[in-house]
């Protein structure tokens, strides 16, 4: 069976169909893609910093695959090269936009910078059309450099924009001011709670790091006391042990036993001749002071000599 066939066999089945059928699968689609629409509006204000990688990727799925089909679309290929090319293309964008962070958020603020854009110039033609793709471009710009604010308010407003328009189709808002008014108010409270997550996270995160910086200052004071003492037992180690060269002596020193001389009475005669004639002097042959002074065998000791 080949495509062809299955093609007529599709094109007899729907022409069976009458009108009112095709009316009813059409408005349950469209009341689920509305209901799908509202929900994922919504979670993309609120989250989209949060969930950053998921939006990434699904954008670059639906741009892959939009750029596969365009591509073989334009230049005549096959229908089975059409679908392979969008699925393709889809799938390695995708991929491309969730694994690599910054290449998913330059993507996710070209293409949401160029539709906000789209949806305050309304471009007739495509001079307006390169307008807004610039602005897309510096959108992405900004927001690899300033990541966080960027794409808060990025995504609160592609957001807003998405849940507000598919409420007010679902509530049947004709009037403008209604449907534009519920899209401002999706974004503000969107942007709002996205910039108070991330208050959060950024007081925790420095709040951990002051964790850390204390943590490494009490283990550095430890290492250091730690040092001071080593050094100071080996300060200890080195000392001598014999410090007698160092401080004097503070015993008393042992005075001679000379209580034997108490046992000697020197008026004995026994003893006056010993000692009347000590080493051999006379002390009759001295009768003047000075004469001992001439003799140099002898020695006058005086009160400071002793």
């Amino acid at each position: 069976m080949d495509i062809s066939t299955i093609a007529d066999q599709v094109y007899q089945f729907l022409k069976g169909v009458n009108s009112d059928t095709v009316n009813q699968v059409v408005s349950e689609n469209m009341m689920i893609a509305l209901i799908v629409t509202t929900v994922i509006g919504i979670f993309l204000s609120m989250f989209g910093l949060k969930m950053i990688r998921l939006w990434s990727a699904l954008l670059g799925l639906v741009a892959g695959a939009g750029i596969g089909f365009a591509v073989t679309e334009l230049a005549g290929l096959e229908p089975m090269i059409v679908v392979g090319a969008t699925i393709g293309g889809g799938i390695v964008l995708a991929f491309l936009a969730g694994f690599f962070y910054r290449f998913g958020i330059f993507l996710l603020a070209l293409l949401s910078g160029t539709y906000i854009a789209i949806l305050f110039v309304n471009p007739q033609d495509w001079i307006f059309l390169g307008v807004c793709l610039a602005i897309g471009i510096v959108i992405s710009l900004l927001a690899l450099k300033f990541v966080e604010p960027i794409m808060i308010v990025v995504t609160s407003i592609i957001g807003g924009v998405l849940a507000g328009d598919a409420i007010a189709t679902l509530a049947e808002l004709d009037n403008p001011i209604f449907r534009y008014g519920i899209m401002v108010l999706v974004a503000i409270v969107g942007g709002i709670i996205q910039f108070t997550l991330e208050s959060g996270k950024r007081k925790k995160k420095n709040l951990k790091k002051a964790a850390e910086i204390r943590e490494q200052n009490s283990t550095e004071n430890e290492v250091e006391k730690a040092r001071a003492m080593f050094d100071d037992t080996i300060l200890l180690d080195d000392e001598p042990d014999d410090k007698s060269d160092d401080k004097p002596d503070d015993k008393p020193k042992k005075e001679p036993d000379l209580s034997y001389l108490d046992e000697i009475d020197l008026a004995d005669e026994e003893y006056e001749e010993e000692s009347d004639y000590v080493d051999g002097y006379n002390p009759d042959d001295y009768t003047d002071l000075d004469d001992l002074e001439d003799d140099d065998d002898f020695i006058i000791i005086t009160d400071d000599d002793k």
